[in-house]
């Protein structure tokens, strides 16, 4: 197939976390032997008048690229992009749901707009989890799929773990309010203070929180030192307060490290059952601590499940199919 991606998020020199999950699934399609050309906002300016800004920069190149290209198929990552080229080219098109572009289609404003537009008219909607799927309108004859973008079982596997001797807790996010890192560390605290727990290492672009000194902040990191973080960490936690899916959950359990993840959006329907996986309750965070407490304990696991299912490679296999279907 030929496809012409169009992302809301891509990767830049300057910023190369910044939607590297859909860098990543371009990079598996191609090696499948698809030939995907890409068209992507890289800046991440927020705020009304750069967001506005930003889409009729993207629509603009993505209209010159898809009418003089030749494709069978647009792919749109977020629900917006992808619905304004293909309408206007009358290509077929798939749109991805990955989170927030599903969670605020109920707002007045333009991207909003867009996306419900998307939705009702694209040939296939894709969407990262069940949570968001079923939050999604969708005419009964759309087709659809629950497919993610998948981890790179490249970099995340089990390492050998070194005998530092201190018990680790790693967090991965962005240091923003949506992935909670103010709750990790009051629900960490009293074991930082007790002795139960040496270091909190929180990793990601942001400013940095109040905490202890025990709290390490690392900064935005190389996926490969994530990797590692992950691999000499007794517990992975993830105290989001929303997520679409929550990659960081799957990335985790293949370096078999437990994990401890409240219980939003999609991350019920990839959490294992104890000693892999501790349910966070998010309406109760006072409880958060007696849990961490127990999930240190455990040391590396087995996932119970074939995690490599979940890999980039599958899950881009997965998409191919769902696309030739559409085309079919």
């Amino acid at each position: 197939m030929r496809l012409l991606c169009v992302s809301g998020m891509y990767p830049s020199p300057e910023h190369p976390g910044f939607g590297a999950f859909i860098q990543r699934q371009v990079e598996a399609l191609r090696e499948l032997g698809h030939v995907v050309e890409v068209v992507a906002n890289t800046d991440r300016r927020s705020g009304s008048i750069n967001a506005l800004r930003k889409y009729r920069s993207l629509r603009k190149r993505a209209l010159k690229a898809a009418r003089t290209g030749s494709f069978d198929l647009v792919v749109g990552h977020f629900l917006y992009p992808g619905a304004w080229i293909a309408q206007s080219t009358r290509l077929p098109y798939v749109v991805v749901a990955h989170g927030t572009d599903v969670t605020s289609l109920g707002r007045s404003d333009p991207l909003a707009r867009w996306s419900r537009e998307a939705t009702e008219h694209a040939d296939g909607v894709v969407a990262v989890s069940h949570y968001l799927m079923d939050r999604l309108a969708l005419a009964p004859d759309t087709k659809r799929a629950v497919i993610n973008m998948g981890y790179d079982d490249t970099i995340f596997y089990p390492r050998r773990r070194p005998a530092h001797g201190k018990k680790t807790i790693v967090v991965v996010g962005n240091l923003v309010p949506v992935k909670g890192q103010d709750r990790a560390i009051e629900a960490c605290a009293p074991l930082l203070e007790s002795g139960e727990l040496d270091q909190l290492v929180l990793i990601g672009e942001g400013s940095e929180l109040t905490a202890p000194e025990q709290v390490i902040f690392t900064g935005q990191l190389p996926q490969d030192e994530v990797a590692a973080w992950m691999n000499r960490a007794d517990l992975v936690l993830v105290p989001s307060r929303a997520e679409g899916l929550g990659l960081v959950v799957l990335e985790a359990l293949a370096c078999k490290t437990p994990v401890a993840a409240a219980r939003v959006g999609g991350i019920p329907e990839i959490l294992p059952a104890e000693p892999a996986g501790f349910a966070l309750d998010p309406d109760d965070t006072a409880s958060w601590t007696a849990v961490i407490a127990r999930a240190l304990e455990v040391g590396s696991v087995s996932t119970g499940e074939d995690v490599g299912r979940f890999s980039v490679r599958s899950q881009a296999q997965d998409f191919a199919e769902f696309c030739a279907g559409v085309l079919s």
